[in-house]
C-alpha cells in the first residue's frame, strides 16, 4: 500500500513538473509573439550597388574622348551607410576632380529628404607618348629619328607629354635627355635663331618696296620674338625673328 501512494507522488510530482515547463514555453512564445508584433518595421534604404554603377556610368561617359584607351575601377561604397531611398540620383565631380587618374565623384539626391555621398574612383587612360630613343645633348634640334613611342598609362605620367611628333620635332633640348626619357614640354624649347652679338639681315616690306641691311643683334631670340638690332649709323631697329633668323621690320 506504501509502495502504491509513492508511485502515485511521483507520477503527480512528474506532472507538475510538466505542466510548469509547459506554461513556461507557453509565457515565452506568446512574449517573443507580442514583441515581434510591437517592433517597427525596418526603413527601406537606397540599394548601394546602384549608387556604385551610377558612379561608374557617369566616368565611363565623361571619359570619352580622352586620348587612349580608357579603363574605369570604382571603390565599393561603405555597406554600412544607411541612406533614404531616391529616385532622383546625380553625380559629380568635386572641386578640381576629373575622369582622369584618381578622382573622387559626388553623388546627391535631388529629391527629399536629401543626402550627398562622395565615392573614390580611378581612370586610367592607355595611350602612346614619345621619348627619346637616343641619348641627346642641351640644346640639341630634336628630330624624328631621336624620337620613340611607348605605351602605358597616360594618368600616371607627367603633365605636357608630347604624343605627336609634330609637336617637338625642330625644338631644341633644355637639357640632355637620356635614351627612353619621357619627352615633356618643359623639357623643350623653340631653338634660338638670332643670338645676342650675331650679325643678322634685318628687312623692311612695305608697298611695293623691300629694303634690307645688316645689323648687329642686342637680344637673342626664337622665331616669333621681337629682336633689336643696331644698324651701320648706331640706329636701333625693332622687327620679329622669321623662321630664317631674320628680321622683319614693318614700315611705318
Amino acid at each position: 500500500m506504501q509502495l502504491g501512494k509513492s508511485f502515485l507522488n511521483a507520477r503527480f510530482r512528474s506532472f507538475l513538473l510538466n505542466a510548469r515547463a509547459w506554461g513556461m514555453l507557453m509565457v515565452l512564445s506568446l512574449t517573443t509573439a507580442a514583441t515581434a508584433a510591437g517592433r517597427s518595421p525596418e526603413p527601406a534604404t537606397q540599394d548601394l550597388e546602384v549608387l556604385h554603377q551610377k558612379v561608374v556610368e557617369f566616368l565611363v561617359d565623361q571619359s570619352r574622348g580622352l586620348p587612349g584607351q580608357s579603363s574605369v575601377s570604382v571603390l565599393p561604397i561603405d555597406s554600412r551607410l544607411k541612406l533614404a531611398p531616391c529616385n532622383s540620383v546625380e553625380a559629380f565631380f568635386t572641386g578640381g576632380n576629373r575622369a582622369w587618374g584618381r578622382t573622387t565623384v559626388g553623388l546627391r539626391c535631388n529629391e527629399m529628404p536629401r543626402w550627398s555621398v562622395y565615392v573614390q574612383a580611378n581612370v586610367s587612360v592607355f595611350g602612346q607618348y614619345l621619348v627619346a630613343a637616343s641619348a641627346m645633348s642641351q640644346g640639341q634640334i630634336i628630330s624624328r629619328a631621336n624620337l620613340a613611342y611607348q605605351t602605358g598609362d597616360l594618368t600616371t605620367l607627367p603633365p605636357g607629354v608630347y604624343s605627336d611628333p609634330s609637336q617637338v620635332v625642330g625644338r631644341a633640348t633644355r637639357i640632355a635627355l637620356n635614351a627612353g626619357a619621357v619627352l615633356r614640354q618643359d623639357l623643350s624649347e623653340l631653338p634660338l635663331l638670332v643670338r645676342q652679338g650675331q650679325t643678322v639681315r634685318i628687312i623692311s616690306a612695305g608697298n611695293g618696296f623691300t629694303i634690307s641691311t645688316d645689323g648687329l643683334a642686342q637680344n637673342s631670340a626664337t622665331q616669333g620674338q621681337l629682336v633689336q638690332a643696331k644698324v651701320t649709323s648706331g640706329q636701333l631697329v625693332s622687327g620679329i625673328t622669321n623662321a630664317n633668323g631674320q628680321i622683319e621690320v614693318l614700315a611705318q
